[in-house]
């Protein structure tokens, strides 16, 4: 006999939808779901959003952890990318809204023209909002200071080229990217999500953003607290 596993890195049932795409995705997912034998998903949280949303029964809904090889993501030490006097603020992730990055480019703006911060951006990723978020970067004067350095293979030269990691998603689950940059000992700001309070300890392990200027600042100009949370 055949049988079905699914696997959901989340249940894409966000608040930026309208009420009746919600329902309706949600009971389409439920139909769905009867026809699947498990549901794998990446973190404790996208097992009960999933729970609370009714999809299947906690027996159907399976958690298997995501993994990094940390052999791979290592820290390497500051090399001559990460040279400059510029703190670089730096994320890897598909350039879609849900990701929020109009939020870390808006951030970078405050920084620099409010605070003086010496801070450059980094993002890297690829995805049908990048005419969008440059021509962002392009009205706010900061093409000098954010670069877009599109889809990489390997990331790990880009991660390594960063001081902050920062992913102010509006929806994920468990974040591999997120994790590689932790792997690599690069102290994180992340955004207020269930799925990432299992790893993003507040002050511990890395920042949950409310105010992202606020906690960018924070990290930007105490180098020992970078190094802390790295």
């Amino acid at each position: 006999t055949r049988r079905v596993v699914y696997t959901a890195h989340d249940f894409p049932f966000h608040n930026r939808l309208p009420v009746w795409k919600r329902r309706l995705y949600a009971w389409l997912e439920r139909q769905l779901a009867k026809l699947c034998q498990a549901i794998t998903v990446d973190s404790p949280a996208v097992k009960n959003h999933g729970l609370m949303l009714g999809i299947a029964p906690a027996y159907k809904i399976v958690v298997i952890p995501v993994g990094v090889d940390t052999a791979q993501f290592c820290p390497t030490g500051r090399t001559a990318s990460r040279a400059s006097a510029d703190i670089c603020i730096g994320t890897v992730a598909r350039l879609v809204p849900e990701k929020g990055l109009d939020t870390l480019i808006c951030a970078l703006a405050t920084l620099i023209a409010l605070r003086g911060c010496p801070v450059r951006g980094l993002i890297v990723g690829e995805g049908r909002l990048y005419p969008e978020l440059r021509n962002l970067v392009m009205t706010l004067g900061l093409a000098p200071a954010i670069t877009f350095d599109g889809y990489q293979r390997d990331v790990r030269p880009w991660l390594d080229a960063m001081d902050i990691f920062a992913l102010p998603t509006q929806r994920e689950g468990l974040s591999v990217a997120v994790l590689e940059a932790m792997s690599m000992a690069l102290p994180v700001v992340v955004s207020d999500l269930p799925a990432f309070h299992a790893v993003v300890l507040p002050d511990q392990t890395g920042l949950v953003a409310g105010d992202w200027v606020a906690q960018l600042t924070r990290l930007v100009y105490d180098a020992g607290l970078r190094r802390a949370l790295g």
